[in-house]
Parts: structure tokens; sequence; C-alpha cells
């Protein structure tokens, strides 16, 4: 090794560097491969390069290098580089052209992914790994119904390939494309369920579609252990026995710190943290898109860290650095985020909280931040992590919020002066078929009423406007509201009579939006954290009898407040003249509560003691209902 490592040093011979390479890949050290693989393909010609790649260990050498590039480095580009060079000489190479896909893919270069898939697939149709990768790529450039269209051809070819049947669900929620869901259901439930069956489903997709915690521990344990695989880790798990800071070191770990929902929650928390007892960073590996509520997070905490170029490794190393005793992941399992950053074991203590609703899976999570309604007496049994249950809500409000009043109009924004408005302002694939005929019933028990919902993609409006005429209401009665800033949308819930919860992916930041401006919202609780988040926010502003534990509760209770009006009135009054007093907006308690288990955290890991549940001042939550039900 020292002879080829010094004729490299001297020299850019192709074949020395490629030696070099390969010896390093023997050795187990594919990180000191890279620089000279890459000096070799460069400087080979293509027609060296389709000698070189008829070598049986060719190809393996780059997929290596290629996997060393992107699995901790994040260097898809250098990555796309390599697959690109040897396509030179393998033009039509199925797996180079998959790779080169994906490699484009994580640089968001999806009209190149697209491009390059549709040439696999002409060379192999049946090719259901590719069809699938178009699929996603065109989910990306937002052409839903291509993408669903690539994903029904792939299981024509392999009707058990999980991941086409996966990301069709996922995406048929988006645009409200219901037909076949529950087959489709179905077929996913039992591909998880087969232990045969190595594939996995985005758990973030599971959220909207099943109601069941056990099912979901299972399955997000199988997604967890695709997501946390190759981590590439050489370093110990960072440890926190005998370390004594003066003040705890916590840090808020997201993609997420823009104009998102989490930022909008958070967006007090980071300078309401006593600085007396807490040192807080704020790690962002997300874009900067120079909304003001980044801003606002930037200027209120002491340390923002710009991760944003960073690899997996650099951000491992930054975090190891600061000697951070208790990293909280706000972005869990959703798009974009690094949660193999956490598999790295950078802090002692390592939580997640308010991006993925459920647990992760995983046991490079040690807590979930709940509470008692979302996590219920004897759900510690469905999470991977030990639960946080804070004493109100899992969820942080922010109420330092702009005026809501604006002097917003029903005219102004297209509704009826004098109907019922039901509302429900969430994204589209949380709207699934059975909430959506729970509705149909309510409507036509309301005459005069209204829904109206937050518009979308227009394959979403297409279908929703069909299902809404298919059902044999008029389409008058379906308002669709425009997108607008947050500033302009919160006070439009003053205008609304009652919110209409979705099911199983209930409301979180929507819901408390639509409490904060006093609209009343009926939340219908099921069985995992998500599908009870909504019912925890509504207890928490202390208005149980919004509250309905079946379809048919829901129905009743929501044709019962539009048919008495009064009692409507009353509810909606106390949200207004008590939202002081409401746990739910009790923001500097919330953070009391929550600096209260990260003291217990950091006690328990500085002395090495095992981490256990924490349970903070235990509420039980009532049920209060109405003699009329």
């Amino acid at each position: 090794m020292p002879l080829l490592e010094n004729v490299v040093a001297s020299t850019t011979d192709f074949e020395a560097c490629s030696l070099l390479s390969r010896a390093y890949i023997v050795l187990g050290a594919p990180d000191k491969a890279i620089a000279p693989f890459q000096t070799a393909m460069q400087g080979m010609t293509i027609a060296e390069r389709q000698i070189y790649f008829e070598s049986a260990d060719a190809l393996p050498q780059l997929f290596a290098i290629c996997d060393a590039l992107t699995v901790s480095k994040l260097r898809f580009s250098d990555a796309a580089n390599l697959y690109q060079l040897a396509m030179e000489a393998l033009p039509n190479h199925s797996l180079l052209l998959n790779n080169l896909a994906v490699a484009q893919f994580n640089q968001a270069l999806f009209d190149k992914s697209t491009e390059v898939l549709f040439k696999l697939l002409e060379i192999e149709p049946a090719n259901v790994q590719a069809r699938t990768n178009l699929g996603v790529s065109l989910i990306m450039l937002d052409r839903s119904e291509e993408a669903i269209a690539q994903f029904k051809i792939a299981l024509e070819y392999e009707p058990n390939f999980l991941a086409a049947a996966g990301w069709m669900i996922g995406e048929k929620n988006r645009i409200c494309d219901w037909e076949g869901m529950p087959a489709l259901r179905e077929k996913v439930a039992s591909l998880l369920d087969n232990p045969n069956n190595t594939q996995s489903v985005n758990s973030f997709i599971l959220l909207s579609n099943y109601d069941s915690p056990a099912k979901f521990l299972q399955w997000s344990r199988r997604n967890s252990k695709e997501n946390f695989a190759n981590l590439g880790i050489t370093t110990r798990p960072m440890s926190g026995i005998g370390r004594e800071h003066k003040r705890i070191r916590v840090g808020y770990f997201s993609v997420d710190f823009r104009n998102h929902p989490v930022s909008h929650l958070t967006a007090p928390l980071f300078g309401l943290h006593d600085r007396n007892q807490f040192e807080i960073w704020v790690y962002s590996y997300g874009p900067d898109d120079s909304h003001p509520v980044r801003a606002r997070i930037k200027e209120s905490t002491e340390h923002f860290v710009d991760l944003e170029h960073c690899s997996i490794e650099e951000m491992v190393a930054r975090i190891r650095a600061d000697e951070i005793d208790i990293l909280m992941d706000l972005s869990g399992n959703t798009r974009g985020s690094r949660s193999q950053v956490l598999g790295h074991r950078p802090a002692p203590v390592q939580a997640q909280w308010l991006g993925f609703i459920g647990t992760m899976g995983s046991h490079y999570y040690d807590y979930t931040i709940a509470d008692h309604f979302v996590a219920p007496k004897d759900a510690d049994a469905y999470f991977e992590e030990k639960l946080v249950r804070m004493p109100h809500c899992f969820q942080i409000n922010d109420t330092q919020r702009p005026p809501l009043d604006i002097g917003l109009t029903r005219e102004q924004c297209g509704l009826p002066a004098d109907a019922f408005v039901f509302c429900d302002f969430n994204q589209s694939f949380k709207i699934q078929p059975e909430i959506f005929s729970a509705w149909v019933h309510i409507m036509q028990q309301v005459p005069n009423s209204v829904l109206w919902l937050a518009d979308g993609h227009a394959d979403y409006l297409k279908n929703i406007r069909a299902e809404w005429q298919k059902a044999g209401l008029d389409l008058a009665r379906l308002i669709i509201a425009p997108r607008v800033s947050v500033k302009q949308h919160v006070p439009r819930y003053q205008l609304a009579d009652l919110f209409l919860d979705v099911f199983p992916y209930t409301s979180g930041t929507t819901a408390s939006d639509a409490l904060w401006a006093g609209c009343p919202l009926l939340a219908l609780v099921g069985n995992t954290m998500v599908a009870r988040m909504a019912g925890s926010l509504v207890q928490a502003a202390e208005l149980p009898e919004l509250i309905a534990y079946s379809l048919e509760e829901y129905v009743q209770k929501a044709v019962y407040y539009a048919t008495h009006t009064q009692e409507l009135a009353l509810l909606r009054q106390h949200l207004i003249t008590k939202r002081d007093q409401l746990p739910l907006f009790d923001t500097p308690n919330f953070v009391k509560h929550l600096e209260n288990a990260y003291s217990q955290m950091a006690q328990m890991a500085w002395a090495g003691e095992p981490l256990t549940a924490i349970t903070l001042s235990p509420v039980i939550p009532c049920r209060r209902e109405s003699s009329d039900f």
C-alpha cells in the first residue's frame, strides 16, 4: 500500500489510481478509495472505460465508491458524475441508469431523473423498481395522475411490489382518488404483515390510512430498519456519564426552520427557555426561505447553526463537538429529514417531537413527547421510545400571533351570508373517503349549509368536486379557499361556524389555528397518537363536548350543533373569552414542563442511569357528554 500511495501521489496514471482505490475497498476503507477512483475514471478515455468495465470487479467497485459518497457524505453530484462517466462506456446498463436517476433525484433534479428513468423503461419495461422511482419523480414534479399510472403498471408486472403499492396509496390520498382504496389498503397491510417481505412503506403515509397502534409500531420498526441501514457508523455512541455542564445543552434539529407548521408552533419556544438553566442550539439543515418565522427563531436562540450543505458526518461531528446533552428531532420521518444523524448517536439523549406524530420505531430515539390524551394508560407498549407525558397537551402553541381583527367578511371570502359554514383547512391527503362520507351525511341533514375547504392540487379539486356531485350535492355548497399568507389565513376561521376535523390523521397546527381564532372544532378520536391529536387539543381547550369517538357520534354532533346554534355560540364564546386561561395556550408553563422533563433526562444520562418514562403533573382527561346524545 505505501508503494502504491507514493506512486499515485506522483502521477495520475489511471491504472495505479484504480488499483489503489480497489485496495482501499478490500481493506474496508471506502472513503479513502473515493479520490483515486475519481482520478482514474476522469483519466480514462471512453474506450479505456469500456475495457475497464469488462472486469468483474469494476462495477462493484463503482457502486461501493458511490455508496461511500452518498450514504453519509450526501455527495450526490459526485456520484452522478461517476455514473455518467460509467454510462459513456455502458450506455444501456439498467442499474447505472437507475442509480444515476436516484442521485439526480437527491439533488432535486427531478426533470433529469424522470428523463433517465423513461429511457431505462424503454429498455426494461418490467423493471418495477425503476418504474416506482419514476412515479416518485413524477410526484415531485406535481404530475400526480401520471405517477399513479406508473405505480399501477409496476403492480401489474409484480402485484406484491410493496414500494409501488405504498407510494400509490400516498399519492391517491393527496389527490383524493379513492377508486380501489379499500382493496389497496388491504394489500399494503397484508404485505407489511408478511414476514417474508423485507420491503417497507414510509410510515408517514401509514399515518393517514390506518388506526391500529400495534400494527403501526410493527410497520414503523420495519420502515426504521430500512431507513437506518448502511449508516457506516465508526464511532461509539456519545455518553453523558460524568458530564456536569453548568447549563443543560439542548439541540433542536430540523429541516423545517422555515415557513412550515413546526416553525409556526415552536417560534416562541427558543426565547422562552430559561437561559440560567439551559443552553439552546438550533440546528437547521433545510433551506433558508427568508420567512419572518425563521428570522424570529434565529434571533431568539443563543446558537443558530446552519447545516444545510453539510454531510451526515459533518452534522454528527458538529453536534458531538457542541456536547449536546439532549438532541430533539423536530422532523422525524418526514420529507427531507436527516434522521440518519441520530443513528450515529451524537447525543446521550435523543428524542422526537411535533414533526412526526407517532413512534419512529427505532432504538436510536429514547423519547417521544406525548400527553395523557394522545397516549392514554397502557399506550407505552405501542411506542419504541419511552414517553414523556405532558400535563395537558403535547403540542406547543404560539400566542404571539398577528391580529385576528382584520375586517374580513364572508362576502370577501365568497361565503353566503346566511348559511351555516362548516370548514376544514387541512391538506388534501388527510381527507379520507370515510370522513368525506360523514361530511356528505352532515350536509344532507343540514340543507342550509356549505363546506369550506382549502385549495390544493388541481387533480384533488377535480376529484373532490366529482365525489361531491356523485353524492348528489350542489357544487355551489362546496367552496374552496385560496392560498393566502398565515396572517390572512387564520382570521378566516372566524367566518366559519364549525370546523369538521379529518381522520385518522387529525389536525395539529390547523386545529390550533381554528381554536385560537374562536372557531369550535369537532374532533373524531381514534386509537393511534395521530388519530388522537386533535382530540388532545380540543381537550386542552376545555371543550370535551366537541370530541366524538365514532363516525356516528361525529355526524350526530355536527348536525346537533348546526341546528342548535345558541349552544354552539356558547362554545365559541368560551374560546374567545377564556383563550388566555386555556391550558392549550399557556405557552410559558408548557416550556417550564418541557424543561422539567429535560432536567430529568439529563440527570439520568449524566449519572449513567437507565432512561425511564417521564410523567409531568398527571391529569386524567375527562369526557363530559350532553344528555342530548
